[in-house]
């Protein structure tokens, strides 16, 4: 039987990007109507999404979604702490159960994931205990958090839901899992799957996401209308899953990488992984203004195409984590400037680091993305 009700909080917005951007965008919105029909079918009894845009209103609404407008954020930043709350008290949720997930968040969970965040939260025992430290029953056992990662959490269920009221309230959804723990619930982890842990934050993450064979009918159908937006990667991220499946050579890996996901790799993958991890953590703690990073120092001695021909020496592909050499260097760029780079699309970029490094990639003697 029971205990509580099951509320899906799905908060997407924000400004809409131009073109070829605008991409993420529209794939992100599907990936929303898409948990909506997987979360109901799943079980949950209530689906609420919390947007400033009108098109995504209509389309939720049409799912069978409640619907919260939210100011625009150019004219009142998102403070997903606060938001958090005003839902809860808007519908005055009391003692029920609460999952609350970004739109990018989820692109590949499917029903039996929604119905094993719902079973975390309902009777506290996890699907998979041996990933990442539940609490043992150290934490209060009348309530229960459940997350994709305790430290950087995504994807976030708990009850009861009036804990948010006595939890402090965090700017970023990232910081949510850590701070209910804190305010007595009893962690219960998800499985570090990639249904789990693949969040939707920039353009080549939706590019590379619309290649997933299994992806729900709404952002299937994105993907199908924006393929001319993959040409820009197809032939870069050809060359590196022929290296990932052939085993031959070696995969070069930098930036925030958790051991699980470097785990991952390693399992999934053939080839020779060579990781060089560095300032994980660093937008939930907060650190953006105090990364360093060596490598980041190196390239910014030596220069980008020094660093590309180093790693045409060593490897014969490269995932790289462009936002951690950005911080490093205080390069306050715009989100579309990021994403230009991100492309390839350099003569958009105003950073000369950013811009040069982006050039220097496309020339690369090796796939690097």
């Amino acid at each position: 039987m029971r205990k509580a009700k099951l509320n899906v909080i799905i908060f997407e917005g924000g400004p809409v990007l131009p073109e070829p951007l605008n991409y993420l965008t529209r794939f992100r919105q599907a990936i929303v109507l898409d948990n909506i029909a997987r979360a109901k079918a799943a079980g949950a009894d209530r689906l609420i999404v919390v947007t400033d845009r009108p098109d995504l209103m209509e389309q939720a609404a049409r799912k069978g979604a409640l619907v919260l407008e939210t100011p625009a954020q150019a004219a009142h930043p998102f403070h997903f702490g606060n938001a958090l709350k005003d839902v809860c008290q808007s519908m005055n949720l009391q003692n029920e159960a609460v999952v609350c997930l970004g739109g990018g968040t989820g692109v590949l969970l499917k029903e039996n994931d929604w119905a094993l965040i719902f079973k975390n939260i309902l009777d506290g025992s996890s699907g998979d205990s041996g990933h990442g430290g539940g609490d043992n029953g150290e934490g209060d056992r009348g309530g229960v958090v459940t997350a994709n990662s305790i430290f950087s959490s995504d994807i976030i269920g708990f009850r009861p839901s009036d804990t948010v009221y006595q939890a402090q309230s965090m700017p970023l959804d990232n910081q949510l899992a850590w701070t209910l723990r804190e305010a007595g619930l009893r962690f219960q982890p998800l499985p570090r799957t990639a249904a789990f842990t693949f969040d939707i934050d920039t353009p080549v993450d939706a590019i590379l996401a619309g290649l997933h064979p299994e992806l729900g009918n709404a952002a299937a159908q994105v993907a199908k209308d924006g393929s001319r937006f993959s040409q820009l990667l197809t032939e870069n991220t050809r060359q590196i899953v022929d290296v990932l499946r052939k085993g031959q050579g070696e995969l070069f890996v930098f930036g925030r990488l958790s051991a699980s996901t470097l785990q991952m790799i390693e399992k999934g993958t053939k080839c020779r992984v060579r990781a060089f991890i560095e300032e994980r953590g660093m937008r939930s703690l907060g650190r953006e203004q105090d990364a360093f990073s060596l490598l980041g120092a190196c390239i910014a001695q030596n220069g980008a195409e020094w660093f590309v021909n180093q790693l045409a020496v060593c490897c014969r592909a490269a995932l790289i984590d462009t936002r951690v050499l950005y911080a490093h260097l205080k390069l306050a760029l715009p989100e579309e400037e990021r994403f230009y780079a991100d492309l390839g699309l350099h003569s958009r970029v105003s950073a000369r680091f950013a811009a040069d490094l982006a050039r220097a990639i496309e020339s690369a003697p090796l796939p690097i993305l």
